[in-house]
């Protein structure tokens, strides 16, 4: 008897498994494939939210470490820490009709990078997805996070700025 009721609550679990997968997969769709989370690359007392890059060629992407001068390739599935965004209207980073544009940070062999990046290239969704998210500044779409623009709240791939004023490269 006991084992007869095992039985059908295993089959109730196995099929309410199914059910909720084939529910998942039926309503997915391309903002569901954000890849956000939390990470500390720094081993510092904030948390900051990671993705991983998506979209790139075979071969990478290239992107020039503002810290350093020299040229990273990325590659899918590499983390990084989004620092913040701004709308590149100019279109000198963003790419395939995707406006917007990350100040990515990562650590590689101890060294702290830092670059411009267009958001298709980032698992980050859609900006209804990534703009709720928060680190420990808060969400992503408050200004904390906003890449200060040239005119008309423009940014520029070539010479960036962090929230303080300061920019890259000085």
């Amino acid at each position: 008897m006991i084992m007869k009721v095992l039985r059908h609550v295993l089959l109730a679990i196995a099929l309410s498994a199914c059910v909720m997968t084939g529910f998942t997969f039926a309503t997915a769709t391309p903002a569901s494939a954000a890849t956000l989370f939390p990470c500390d690359p720094y081993n510092s007392p904030y948390t900051y939210l990671c993705t991983r890059i998506t979209s790139a060629p075979a071969h990478g992407v290239q992107v020039k470490d503002r810290n350093s001068g020299y040229i990273y390739t990325l590659h899918n599935g590499d983390s990084v820490v989004l620092a913040s965004y701004n709308v590149d209207d100019y279109g000198l980073c963003a790419i395939n009709g995707d406006p917007f544009v990350w100040k990515i940070g990562w650590v590689s062999q101890g060294r702290r990078h830092l670059a411009v990046i267009g958001d298709w290239y980032l698992a980050t969704g859609s900006f209804a997805t990534w703009r709720k998210a928060t680190d420990s500044w808060g969400r992503m779409d408050n200004a904390h996070h906003r890449i200060p623009g040239n005119t008309n709240n423009r940014a520029t791939c070539d010479r960036i700025q962090w929230w303080d004023g300061s920019t890259y490269p000085s």
